[in-house]
């Protein structure tokens, strides 16, 4: 039998190895704090400077929001807390519930793969408008 007759769409198969899981293979590679940065929107000042850390390893967050160019000066708000990490229906990207226990003061952010976040109205939906609501990775 000829050996050509054995392989007839010419199908190569390369073989490769994976070192040996140590204790520094994927320490490397996962980052447990993640920090977004940008303006939002604001009704009665310039902006709001919003800088959120995200800590992977706790599912704590710290939320820092300055009031820029209001009346009386620059406004600072500082929340922090843990975080509930859900996945959105349709997309399965994650989104990020803060404050999740006071309901009144509920902020979502969905994830936009890992460079950027954008922030989400109450019922977790993208905020439809020509402002900025994302925020990118610092």
């Amino acid at each position: 039998m000829n050996s050509c007759n054995r392989n007839p769409e010419n199908v190569t198969v390369i073989y490769d190895t994976i070192p040996a899981n140590t204790d520094t293979d994927f320490n490397i590679i996962q980052e447990t704090t993640q920090s977004f940065v940008g303006v939002l929107p604001c009704a009665d000042c310039g902006g709001i400077l919003t800088e959120l850390e995200i800590n992977t390893d706790s599912i704590s967050y710290i939320l820092k929001e300055t009031y820029q160019a209001k009346k009386d000066g620059d406004s600072v708000l500082t929340s922090k807390g843990q975080y509930i990490r859900n996945l959105s229906q349709g997309d399965a990207s994650i989104i990020y519930q803060l404050n999740s226990t006071s309901p009144d003061q509920v902020k979502y952010f969905k994830a936009l793969g890992d460079s950027a976040v954008v922030m989400l109205d109450k019922q977790q939906k993208e905020i439809v408008s020509k402002l900025n609501y994302r925020l990118v990775k610092k």
